[in-house]
């Protein structure tokens, strides 16, 4: 069945006889001529003025034609009969916008010519029994003659063989592009020669299931792995040919019959149905990327048994690894993604807007994009890119930066060859990562946040609540940011936190949630930050900037963290303030007491956090850090130490942060009213907090500490039985 014709019918135009046109080509090309008389030929110079007539860019034509004329080519006279003969035949050829036929346009067609038009590909020539090779049905035996049928049937084989139809073999149509090819064979044949044909025929096969596999992953979406298996396999089907051309040869030399030609392609067959079994499991699986590497992997291990089908295996195994391994060496060398295709193992977020992500979710590991043969290493890779990344953000455009001996990566049967250098490129971006965190004074930019954000000077405090008091009673929305950090500034630089090394690299900021809300959102429990109405008291904090690599370890997500524990301290240390400066005159002595009590409260809360709890996880996490061997450990332990401290700050469990606040804010009721009567809301609050804080065994130390102060209540005598002395 013939292709339909993709040009609309134009009544016209008489269009030549097929048969005729392409004799006519033949013709041109036959006919000898020479530059002598092509140049001065009547018939040329006709043409020329021909075409001449029908060009849109007749200055264009006339350069091309007199460049040709100069160079003196015998092909010019044939080239213009050619360019006439597709002129007269109204086919859709392209050469080079020289020739149209002149036509006035409709109104509707002129319009669209304006509007631009879709551009398709151009469908390449199809190896693989074009479709209008396809259905023609079986010629009927003529000869019955034994030697003139093995003769047709090697004629049939031979076109078989690279993808044309013969005259007793067709190729049946498959339905879509990853079925395999069958075939029919007439059957007037002899016997004996269909059995000889029927053993050939599974070549045919897998040669057309590798030219579809070749022909669709040669294309964009394909992906680099699959592209480089389609060149590879390309590479071998040049092998195939030649045996195909070989077996040709011997046809028209020495003479070929169906069994020699059987025995010639014994070796190449198995080479064939290898490869065609490999692209046939990928196409199953709809695989690219690590799972066609996966699949390529399992057939090289299965195949050791037989050394000839390992070494094709590990040969196309090898040949498909390689884009992925450049990548891997892109990665770990230097910290680039090139991943057009989306097959990478390692995911590199966008950030969107102004968000910055910290440099753990910057990247992400894909198991899914791992392949197998690497699955014991991928956690070492993913690393050394991060570190190599965190390297180039840290040194400056005009810096070097440094560089490991770079290894050219390939996959072996032995995973040790490979998997060794990319430990080798783990271990150098690790050691030079570390160096620069040390270079850059990592430890004494934690030591003076933690200094800064826990408050460990109290001057400091003092300071602010001398110099701020008026700014800070203000609702926060109404302070005005600038005039606050020149105040809060002249405060640090005449306090102890003023000589800590980047102490000016601290700036005021005035949070937007209460700590309850952003304490939520920290700890991930479905809270959204909301803006609420907070004075300057509750939505001082500070913020800073740390520089590459140090925001590796000082991250945006620990600041936060920092941030809590300075509005949670110094709120406290607030009431504390409120508390010893509040003076009793007449009062009962039931007062006194209960001031007293709260006060001890406070301050014994201000003593667990800050001495027990976080310079005491301080000096551990020191101890620790100088033991560490990697980042990612040191990234950890920072982690830890945070989330222990925030632990211990009551500011890990909402519950009981939540009665902790309560207890304070009865604290700052009773310095403004004085009233006794407030004692039972006091010791209400006072018991479920202890109990709710029994629950954790980090605040044992706390309630052991606070319980001797208030003797007088039976509920907390109760705990006791809690075992906590």
């Amino acid at each position: 069945m013939n292709k339909k014709s993709t040009l609309s019918p134009d009544s016209s135009i008489t269009f030549i006889p097929a048969d005729h046109f392409y004799g006519e080509i033949e013709n041109v090309f036959t006919t000898p001529t020479t530059a002598s008389e092509a140049s001065g030929d009547a018939e040329q110079m006709e043409l020329e003025e021909d075409l001449l007539t029908c060009c849109i860019n007749k200055e264009r034509f006339l350069s091309v034609l007199y460049s040709l004329k100069d160079k003196k080519l015998d092909i010019l006279l044939p080239y213009l009969k050619l360019l006439h003969l597709f002129k007269k035949q109204k086919e859709s050829l392209c050469i080079g916008n020289l020739i149209e036929t002149p036509r006035e346009k409709t109104p509707t067609e002129s319009k669209e010519s304006e509007t631009p038009q879709d551009m398709s590909l151009p469908k390449y020539f199809d190896w693989d029994f074009p479709e209008s090779c396809d259905g023609l049905s079986m010629e009927p035996v003529v000869s019955e003659l034994e030697e003139e049928q093995e003769m047709i049937l090697i004629d049939d084989l031979l076109n078989i063989l690279v993808g044309y139809d013969g005259k007793y073999i067709k190729a049946n149509m498959v339905k879509d592009m990853k079925q395999k090819r069958t075939f029919r064979i007439s059957s007037h044949i002899i016997p004996s020669f269909r059995g000889l044909v029927e053993k050939i025929l599974p070549v045919a096969s897998a040669y057309s299931i590798l030219v579809r596999f070749i022909n669709e992953n040669t294309s964009f979406p394909a992906g680099k792995v699959n592209q480089a298996l389609a060149a590879s396999l390309s590479d071998e089907l040049l092998e195939y040919m030649n045996n195909v051309l070989n077996l040709e040869f011997m046809k028209e030399s020495q003479g070929l019959n169906l069994h020699v030609a059987w025995c010639a392609l014994q070796e190449i067959t198995k080479k064939m149905r290898i490869m065609a079994k490999i692209v046939d499991y990928i196409n199953k699986e709809n695989a690219k990327g690590a799972a066609s590497l996966n699949i390529l992997h399992r057939c090289t291990s299965n195949a050791l048994a037989d050394p000839e089908a390992e070494k094709i295996c590990l040969k196309l195994t090898k040949a498909a690894c390689v884009p992925y391994f450049e990548t891997i060496e892109k990665w770990i060398y230097k910290g680039q993604i090139n991943d057009p295709f989306d097959e990478f193992m390692v995911l590199k977020r966008a950030e969107k807007g102004k968000v910055n992500l910290n440099w753990e979710n910057k990247f992400e590991l894909r198991p899914k994009c791992v392949p197998s043969f690497l699955k014991h290493d991928d956690k070492l890779m993913f690393n050394a890119g991060r570190y190599m990344y965190a390297i180039h953000r840290s040194l400056s455009a005009l810096e070097k930066p440094p560089c490991a001996e770079m290894e050219h990566i390939q996959y072996e049967n032995i995973e040790l060859v490979y998997l060794n250098m990319i430990r080798r490129g783990y271990d150098f971006a690790n050691e030079t990562l570390l160096a620069m965190l040390e270079d850059e004074s990592m430890i004494s930019w934690l030591r003076t946040a933690k200094s800064f954000f826990s408050l460990e000077y109290d001057d400091v405090f003092y300071n602010i609540m001398f110099n701020c008091n008026d700014e800070l009673k203000k609702p926060s929305y109404i302070i005005s940011v600038s005039y606050l950090q020149e105040l809060v500034e002249n405060c640090i630089r005449s306090c102890s936190l003023g000589a800590l090394p980047f102490a000016t690299e601290y700036s005021v900021k005035l949070e937007k949630c209460s700590l309850m809300c952003q304490m939520k959102t920290f700890n991930m429990q479905g809270a959204k930050e909301a803006v609420e109405n907070l004075n300057g008291l509750e939505a001082l904090t500070f913020a800073t900037s740390p520089p590459w690599p140090v925001c590796i370890i000082f991250n945006s997500k620990t600041l936060t963290g920092y941030q809590m524990l300075f509005r949670h301290i110094f709120y406290m240390k607030y009431v504390y303030m409120k508390l010893t400066s509040t003076r009793l005159a007449e009062v009962p002595k039931t007062v006194h007491l209960l001031k007293y009590s709260m006060t001890v409260f406070v301050q014994t809360c201000l003593s667990y956090m800050t001495v027990d709890t976080i310079q005491t996880l301080w000096d551990k996490f020191e101890n620790e850090y100088r033991c560490v061997d990697s980042v990612i450990e040191l990234v950890q332990l920072h982690n830890n130490y945070m989330y222990q401290t925030l632990m211990g700050c009551m500011l890990a469990s909402s519950d009981v942060f939540q009665y902790l606040h309560a207890t304070l804010g009865i604290c700052l009721t009773f310095c403004v009213n004085l009233d006794f009567k407030i004692e039972r809301d006091f010791k209400k609050c006072l018991v479920i907090l202890i109990k709710a804080a029994s629950r954790e065994a980090c605040w044992t130390s706390f309630i052991k500490a606070l319980i001797p102060t208030f003797t007088d209540i039976p509920e907390l005598m109760e705990l006791d039985n809690l075992c906590l002395y």
